[in-house]
């Protein structure tokens, strides 16, 4: 079975460690990338683990270096 695209705001603040309402904030504000399709707010899989280097995507982990000299603190 394929990954999903989306998210869930609930399973998105759990993965990123946030409260849901930080997350509802968050994406209120244009932080996190979402979609709304009817009353529903899915956060985009893929955007959403671009955002956080060394998640799922096969970057340096945040606080390691990066190969682009930038520290890997983003």
């Amino acid at each position: 079975m394929a990954t999903p695209l989306t998210m869930t705001v609930s399973e998105a603040a759990a993965l990123i460690g946030l409260s849901e309402s930080a997350t509802y904030d968050a994406v209120g504000r244009g932080e996190l990338p979402a979609v709304r399709i009817g009353r529903r707010i899915l956060i985009k899989r893929i955007e959403l683990l671009a955002m956080f280097p060394g998640s799922d995507n096969g970057e340096a982990p945040v606080g390691q270096p990066s190969d682009d000299g930038s520290g890997g603190d983003r």
